[in-house]
């Protein structure tokens, strides 16, 4: 069953989340899934932090 626009969010949320911890990657709670659709939600939730992270670290060097 595919995911409904709402659980995207949330497994996406989650991972941000997970970054703004500074927990590693390997803590994402989908990596033993059959599938990698929410594993890869989760980490692009993930790598977004990191990417807001590294865009103001950078804007504060300007």
């Amino acid at each position: 069953m595919p995911l409904t626009h709402h659980e995207r969010q949330e497994i996406f949320e989650e991972g941000k989340h997970a970054a703004s911890l500074e927990q590693s990657s390997i803590v994402c709670p989908y990596l033993d899934d059959v599938t990698t659709e929410r594993c890869a939600i989760w980490m692009a939730g993930y790598r977004s932090f990191k990417a807001d992270d590294a865009n103001y670290a950078e804007s504060l060097l300007l």
